[in-house]
C-alpha cells in the first residue's frame, strides 16, 4: 500500500501473513506525521515514535481514556 499525506486523516492497511493480522496505520496532520502498528491479530498494539507517557482514567460512571503526552 502507498499513504499519501492528505491532511489530517488515519489511512489503514490491513495485512494477513500466515494466521497472523497486521493493522498498520499513518495518521496524518500538519505537525507531524508517523506509522504505528495499531493490531497484531486481536491484540491493539501503538508503536510511538517519540517517549511518551500513558496513563488511564476512569471516571465513577464506567467511561474511561488513555491520555498520551510527550515525555522529553
Amino acid at each position: 500500500a502507498t499513504f499519501t499525506d492528505t491532511g489530517n486523516t488515519i489511512q489503514t492497511v490491513t495485512v494477513k501473513i500466515g494466521g497472523s493480522t497486521y493493522r498498520l496505520s499513518k495518521h496524518s496532520n500538519s505537525d507531524h506525521e508517523s506509522l504505528a502498528v495499531h493490531n497484531i491479530g486481536d491484540t491493539e498494539i501503538t508503536i510511538y515514535s517519540e517517549k511518551v507517557s500513558k496513563k488511564r482514567r476512569k471516571l465513577p460512571c464506567g467511561a474511561s481514556w488513555t491520555v498520551v503526552e510527550k515525555v522529553d
